[in-house]
């Protein structure tokens, strides 16, 4: 503890004084940086307003120090396409005592080259390659035009940073008899740095190449369950290469020639095979540098350890993400607290509430590098390449990871751990969440790509555990059966000791041992947020183009299990089919759930990253689910009617689940502040979906739903009987054609089930006491309800304390993050 207390008492020395002199004419925000006594490349993301001019010349101003010019990149946009987050990256020099921190400046400087492309850097391509069961080597090289090679599409460009993304798909000999047409997909993104001598390298590496097409081509051909010997890169003559996080896969380098060879995933070992199923992914970060270069291996070293990570300071003055000028966090657009600000004393001192976190250490790093389980969920030791978080099944019960947001420890202390852990949890993600579906030239498959010529999809596409496309199916799941040849090369001590089942035959079955990596499903739709969480922080945070790319995956995954166009689903189930019933019967409730809440979250992210044929792709998505919801909840603001439960009992009456409707209302929320414009009938939209907000938080907090609860207490164990909107309550009769209940009414005490929810309460007031502000005089109702919720609360002070003992570090729900939107507005 004094430990960290000593860290945090730096963190809060170093945090800039109030700019003096020529370079405070016009600051607009201020960036902390993790320092190095060399040069190091500082990068992060900044909220801007709406008259922000991209195109203007920046610099970074650090105290007594030249400006310096710094390269700026959208990260997302608003609803009309301006600019809303930018990541800002310069090339800070080395100095005694090294520069933290700098503000972010107008530039009079004159615009310098952009840098080349990476690849052109090296004197040879980097090459990936693996053998295949019958021992053929497929390869493909970084360098358009090599065999292999599909795509090059330039993701970052200036004269700090340029990051290419490369497609490639390794391929066999040009005409050599192979067991498959090919082996992965790769998505590779390379970058270099000004005047730096290592380059980056994110990998992506898939087996989920699919075409539309019935007679795909050889590089998008179905090829099942792919087993191979390893996964190595080839690296040019005189370089070498490190990884972010080495893992238990990871093989020794050894010689080759001039070439140095890295083992991404080892030989097992004998004759044993490693696998990659279908749809399934995994995610590596390396530096490269010149081998005879020490400094060069420094500094590639100290990026990946997250040397020059930035944080935009939290000033009220300056934009920043606790500025109401420039809220941008997340696809909701949330204004955060600054949590230095923020007070909340122990018995014996004042301190803040960043004071009292608990940040995270180096653990999961070690787990990671160890192939161990423990923290932060990882529940499952390394299974060969993969690590997966969490439990195997698709919809694991428990809040643990459905947080509305992520990333707050993060940007408030700039811990390069706290970064570090979002790395790791978004690849152990990944490395379950076999949901990949992707074109050879990188780009996702789309549902677009897939309808007839009616116009419609001719068969289903669910969120669900193991719900892939038909062709990218085990053959237990009704998938290609294996060819014969690949089938002769199975035998049974050939196959990896963490593939033991009989799924890759027709008549088989996936195994439900957990040390079998086909135990291991992607996380469905009503729990996507487990995988986007993460990725969401690093793209809002870092501007991570392998978790951005992922988001706009599993959006164009949304749009084909929810279609607006008719496909084979059952009844009542896609936003075609539902938004003919609610034009049948307008505001009698939806058979959804928080499943639709998660799509409009995904594809609201999707909509802010995306360049404008993505918007325009996913608009019409994002306008018609809002519209649906619209019309279809009735005057209590509470969407969901399901004559079923999460809880298996029968029923006497149509109900909703509180929780789930938190989680629609969020997705509403986020659709609307990412995607509606302030005109027309978007303006229209966006104040009916607010009106909705404003009568559901009436009936969950201040109607028949809410359950007072105990008196009010000074101190706060764990108690059954809390405070807060029952989690089971009846909404209709069972009747479909009987209207619902009306607003405000009292509802039949044999239709509640459950406890109370009181985790997702807080930022639902919040926005409530946002969007009604009580009249001058007059206690402020919906904040107020904070302190009702749970154990109740005598006082903010009260609430605070508790807050701040809840939020050591978190295994899954994390309570600081979801009371942040209530922490901006509480006195």
């Amino acid at each position: 503890m004094a430990l960290l207390l000593s860290f945090l008492s730096l963190l809060a020395a170093l945090s800039p004084p109030p700019a003096q002199g020529p370079q405070a004419l016009a600051p607009a925000a201020t960036l902390r940086w993790t320092h190095s006594n060399g040069p190091v490349h500082v990068r992060g993301s900044v909220p801007v307003p709406a008259n922000f001019d991209i195109d203007s010349a920046w610099a970074l101003a650090p105290s007594g120090a030249s400006p310096i010019p710094a390269q700026l990149e959208v990260v997302t946009r608003g609803p009309g396409g301006a600019p809303e987050v930018v990541e800002v990256l310069a090339r800070i020099p080395a100095c005694d005592p090294p520069l933290r921190w700098a503000d972010l400046i107008h530039s009079q400087a004159p615009p310098t080259a952009d840098l080349p492309a990476p690849h052109a850097q090296l004197p040879a391509p980097i090459r990936l390659r693996a053998r295949d069961a019958g021992h053929t080597l497929h390869q493909a090289a970084i360098a358009p035009g090599a065999r292999g090679h599909i795509a090059i599409q330039p993701r970052k460009h200036g004269p700090v940073h340029r990051q290419d993304r490369h497609a490639l798909v390794l391929l066999p000999p040009a005409g050599a008899e192979a067991l498959h047409p090919h082996l992965f997909g790769v998505h590779a993104y390379l970058g270099n740095w000004a005047d730096a001598a290592f380059l980056t390298l994110d990998l992506r590496i898939h087996n989920g190449l699919v075409s539309p097409d019935p007679e795909p081509s050889t590089l998008e051909a179905p090829v099942g369950p792919l087993y191979f010997e390893s996964l190595e890169l080839v690296l040019p003559p005189g370089w070498s290469a490190i990884l972010s996080v080495a893992d238990p896969a990871l093989g020794e380098p050894y010689a080759s020639g001039d070439h140095t060879i890295l083992p991404l995933i080892r030989p097992l070992g004998g004759d044993e095979l490693h696998l990659l199923p279908p749809a399934s992914r995994l995610h590596r970060r390396l530096a490269l540098y010149p081998t005879d270069d020490a400094a060069a291996a420094k500094a590639a070293r100290l990026h990946l350890d997250g040397a020059g990570r930035a944080i935009c300071l939290p000033r009220a003055d300056r934009w920043s993400w606790s500025n109401p000028e420039t809220a941008r966090y997340f696809p909701q657009r949330e204004l955060l607290p600054d949590l230095s600000k923020i007070p909340a004393p122990t018995p014996s001192r004042p301190t803040s509430f960043l004071e009292r976190l608990v940040l995270s250490d180096a653990s999961l790093t070690t787990l990671t590098r160890t192939g161990g389980q423990g923290q932060d969920l990882l529940t499952s030791p390394a299974i060969g390449w993969a690590h997966p978080w969490f439990r195997p099944s698709a919809g694991g019960h428990g809040g643990e990871g459905v947080n509305f947001l992520e990333g707050l420890r993060a940007l408030a202390t700039g811990d390069p751990h706290e970064f570090r852990r979002l790395e790791l949890l978004y690849r152990a993600n990944a490395s379950r969440h076999a949901t990949a579906a992707w074109r050879a030239d990188g780009s996702s498959t789309r549902v677009e790509e897939w309808t007839d010529e009616n116009g419609s999809l001719p068969f289903s596409y669910h969120l669900v555990g193991h719900a892939t496309h038909r062709r990218l199916r085990l053959p237990c799941d009704g998938g290609p059966k294996l060819t014969a040849a690949l089938l002769a090369q199975l035998a049974p001590d050939r196959r990896p000791p963490y593939d033991a089942s009989s799924a890759w035959k027709a008549d088989g079955k996936r195994p439900s041992d957990r040390s079998d990596l086909l135990a291991w499903q992607p996380h469905d739709g009503a729990h996507i947020i487990r995988f986007t969480a993460h990725a969401k922080a690093l793209a809002w945070l870092t501007n991570d183009s392998l978790a951005i790319d992922d988001l706009l995956h599993e959006a164009e995954r949304v749009r084909l299990a929810l279609p607006t166009i008719p496909n084979r689903a059952p009844p009542r189930t896609t936003l075609h089919q539902l938004s003919a019933y609610a034009a049948e019967q307008p505001h009698y409730g939806l058979p959804i759930g928080r499943e639709l809440g998660w799509a409009l979250d995904t594809t609201a992210c999707a909509y802010s990253l995306g360049d404008d044929a993505t918007r325009a792709r996913l608009r019409p998505w994002l306008v018609a689910a809002c519209r649906l919801l619209v019309q279809g909840t009735p005057a209590t603001g509470v969407p969901i009617r399901n004559d079923h439960s999460p809880l298996s009992r029968a029923r006497t009456h149509a109900t909703a689940h509180s929780f789930q409707t938190a989680i629609l209302h969020l997705g509403l929320r986020s659709a609307s502040r990412s995607c509606l414009r302030a005109d027309g009938a978007d303006a229209r939209l966006a104040l009916s979906i607010d009106a909705l907000l404003l009568a559901m938080v009436e009936t969950l907090f201040h109607g028949p739903v809410f359950h007072a609860g105990p008196a009010q207490r000074s101190t706060w164990p764990a108690r059954s009987d809390s405070s807060g909107p029952r989690w089971i309550f009846p909404v209709a009769p069972l009747d479909w054609k009987a209207p619902p209940f009306p607003a405000q009414e009292p509802l039949p005490p044999s239709g509640f089930d459950g406890g109370v929810e009181a985790n997702y309460a807080n930022t639902l007031l919040a926005w409530a006491h946002r969007l009604d502000p009580p009249p001058p005089n007059e206690p402020p109702r919906h904040l107020n309800r904070v302190l009702d919720l749970g154990p109740r609360y005598a006082t903010w002070a009260d609430w605070r304390d508790h807050l701040a003992r809840r939020s050591k570090r978190h295994q899954g729900l994390d309570p600081l993050s979801q009371a942040a939107p209530a922490l901006v507005l509480a006195p």
